[in-house]
Protein backbone atom coordinates (compact mmCIF):
# COMPACT_ATOMS: atom_id res chain seq x y z
CA UNK A 1 0.00 0.00 0.00
CA UNK A 2 2.88 2.39 0.79
CA UNK A 3 4.13 2.11 -2.77
CA UNK A 4 0.66 3.04 -4.03
CA UNK A 5 0.60 6.24 -1.97
CA UNK A 6 4.10 7.16 -3.08
CA UNK A 7 3.12 6.56 -6.71
CA UNK A 8 0.06 8.79 -6.33
CA UNK A 9 2.10 11.63 -4.79
CA UNK A 10 4.74 11.27 -7.48
CA UNK A 11 2.12 11.23 -10.24
CA UNK A 12 0.45 14.35 -8.84
CA UNK A 13 3.83 16.06 -8.50
CA UNK A 14 4.85 15.23 -12.05
CA UNK A 15 1.44 16.18 -13.45
CA UNK A 16 1.63 19.70 -12.05
CA UNK A 17 5.33 20.41 -12.56
CA UNK A 18 6.49 22.91 -13.54
CA UNK A 19 3.86 25.28 -12.23
CA UNK A 20 5.73 28.60 -12.21
CA UNK A 21 5.37 31.24 -14.88
CA UNK A 22 8.14 32.35 -17.18
CA UNK A 23 8.66 35.58 -15.27
CA UNK A 24 8.29 34.07 -11.82
CA UNK A 25 11.26 32.35 -10.22
CA UNK A 26 14.82 32.17 -11.35
CA UNK A 27 17.51 30.17 -9.62
CA UNK A 28 19.91 32.32 -7.65
CA UNK A 29 23.00 30.36 -6.71
CA UNK A 30 21.88 27.28 -4.81
CA UNK A 31 18.49 28.72 -3.91
CA UNK A 32 15.29 29.29 -5.84
CA UNK A 33 13.41 32.54 -5.69
CA UNK A 34 9.72 31.93 -5.17
CA UNK A 35 7.26 33.85 -7.33
CA UNK A 36 5.78 37.02 -5.92
CA UNK A 37 2.83 37.32 -8.28
CA UNK A 38 -0.46 35.91 -6.98
CA UNK A 39 -1.19 33.76 -10.04
CA UNK A 40 2.08 31.81 -9.82
CA UNK A 41 1.87 31.54 -6.05
CA UNK A 42 -1.71 30.23 -6.32
CA UNK A 43 -0.58 27.63 -8.88
CA UNK A 44 2.16 26.43 -6.54
CA UNK A 45 -0.32 26.28 -3.68
CA UNK A 46 -2.82 24.32 -5.80
CA UNK A 47 -0.14 21.84 -6.89
CA UNK A 48 1.01 21.34 -3.31
CA UNK A 49 -2.56 21.01 -2.01
CA UNK A 50 -3.25 18.27 -4.59
CA UNK A 51 -0.35 16.31 -3.13
CA UNK A 52 -1.50 16.88 0.46
CA UNK A 53 -5.08 15.87 -0.33
CA UNK A 54 -4.04 12.76 -2.28
CA UNK A 55 -1.82 11.68 0.61
CA UNK A 56 -4.59 12.43 3.12
CA UNK A 57 -7.12 10.30 1.20
CA UNK A 58 -4.74 7.38 0.91
CA UNK A 59 -3.52 7.58 4.49
CA UNK A 60 -7.08 7.75 5.84
CA UNK A 61 -8.08 4.75 3.70
CA UNK A 62 -5.25 2.60 5.03
CA UNK A 63 -5.75 0.91 8.42
CA UNK A 64 -2.89 1.75 10.81
CA UNK A 65 -1.80 0.98 14.32
CA UNK A 66 -2.71 3.94 16.50
CA UNK A 67 -3.28 7.35 14.95
CA UNK A 68 -0.41 7.61 12.48
CA UNK A 69 -2.28 9.45 9.72
CA UNK A 70 -0.32 12.71 10.25
CA UNK A 71 3.00 10.87 9.99
CA UNK A 72 1.78 9.06 6.89
CA UNK A 73 0.75 12.32 5.21
CA UNK A 74 4.07 14.00 6.04
CA UNK A 75 6.03 11.05 4.67
CA UNK A 76 4.21 10.86 1.38
CA UNK A 77 3.97 14.59 0.74
CA UNK A 78 7.70 14.99 1.39
CA UNK A 79 8.49 12.01 -0.80
CA UNK A 80 6.31 13.31 -3.63
CA UNK A 81 7.79 16.81 -3.43
CA UNK A 82 11.34 15.52 -3.33
CA UNK A 83 10.73 13.30 -6.36
CA UNK A 84 9.16 16.11 -8.36
CA UNK A 85 11.28 17.90 -10.91
CA UNK A 86 10.05 21.31 -9.80
CA UNK A 87 12.54 23.41 -7.82
CA UNK A 88 9.84 25.99 -7.08
CA UNK A 89 7.54 23.35 -5.59
CA UNK A 90 10.43 22.12 -3.44
CA UNK A 91 11.22 25.66 -2.26
CA UNK A 92 7.52 26.38 -1.64
CA UNK A 93 7.21 23.21 0.44
CA UNK A 94 10.32 24.06 2.44
CA UNK A 95 9.16 27.59 3.22
CA UNK A 96 5.75 26.57 4.56
CA UNK A 97 5.71 25.98 8.31
CA UNK A 98 4.50 22.52 9.35
CA UNK A 99 1.12 23.78 10.55
CA UNK A 100 0.39 25.17 7.09
CA UNK A 101 2.33 22.69 4.94
CA UNK A 102 0.14 19.66 5.67
CA UNK A 103 -3.18 21.50 6.13
CA UNK A 104 -5.52 20.29 3.41
CA UNK A 105 -7.89 23.18 4.16
CA UNK A 106 -5.41 26.04 3.94
CA UNK A 107 -6.28 29.04 1.83
CA UNK A 108 -4.17 31.30 -0.35
CA UNK A 109 -4.43 33.87 2.44
CA UNK A 110 -2.67 31.43 4.79
CA UNK A 111 0.09 31.05 2.21
CA UNK A 112 0.35 34.80 1.65
CA UNK A 113 0.88 35.38 5.38
CA UNK A 114 3.87 33.03 5.22
CA UNK A 115 5.31 33.98 1.85
CA UNK A 116 4.86 37.74 1.97
CA UNK A 117 4.92 38.83 5.61
CA UNK A 118 5.91 42.40 4.70
CA UNK A 119 2.57 42.92 2.88
CA UNK A 120 0.47 42.47 6.03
Amino acid sequence: MNGRIAAICLAVGLAVAPVGSANAAEPVGDSVVLPTDQVSLAKLNDAHLKMVRAAMRECNATPRMGNDTPGCVVTYVEQGVSQSNDPQLKAFNAKLPTGVRYDENRTINDVNRVMQPSRQ
